[in-house]
């Protein structure tokens, strides 16, 4: 996010930080609409966005200029790639969804939840809408979502379980994974 600050908007400082976090929470209000407008009405896909953005956490993160934004566009935005992909049978959108899952590693540890909700998702909807979905296209699904995620988290797999031994905070590196 320093990135961004220091590149786009011209300095780190408090103001750009918090612009960018502002873009971030407007980006995943934004994503929850889309998410929830694939499954439901207009109406309701516009309730849930709002809720989104009116909770009280969601508000909280924003002031204190955290970066808890970044896990909740990051999950919102795969989830909504993800199902795109399952709706329309459709495995680019099912990789790409994978590969921003695989993102959620980069990020606060509680977004590393979405993979597993998505092959949880995936099994409920093989066993309870069979009728609709093969176990081939599920399958097809799960190994390109798959492949998408771990094409983007290998190399934080690598620098974690092969660390540089002349790093200060090599212990930290091993268990980066752990927690």
């Amino acid at each position: 996010m320093s990135f961004l600050a220091h590149n786009v908007l011209g300095d780190v400082n408090i103001l750009n930080m918090r612009i960018l976090s502002a873009l971030q929470g407007l980006a995943a209000i934004l994503g929850t609409f889309l998410l929830f407008r694939m499954f439901s009405e207009r109406m309701y896909a516009v309730g849930a966005a709002i809720l989104v953005g009116a909770n009280h956490a969601f508000f909280a993160f924003s002031r204190s200029l955290s970066r808890i934004n970044y896990p909740i566009l990051i999950e919102v935005l795969a989830f909504s790639l993800l199902f795109l992909g399952l709706r329309r049978k459709c495995l680019f959108y099912t990789f790409l969804g994978g590969a921003t899952a695989g993102l959620s590693f980069y990020g606060h540890y509680s977004a590393r939840i979405v993979i597993i909700l998505w092959f949880v998702a995936l099994g409920l909807i093989a066993v309870f809408f069979h009728d609709t979905y093969d176990w081939k296209t599920i399958g097809k699904l799960a190994v390109t979502c798959l492949v998408g995620f771990l094409l983007v988290i290998a190399p934080i797999v690598i620098a974690t379980v092969h660390p540089r031994e002349d790093i200060y905070y090599s212990s930290y590196y091993r268990e980066q994974l752990l927690i």
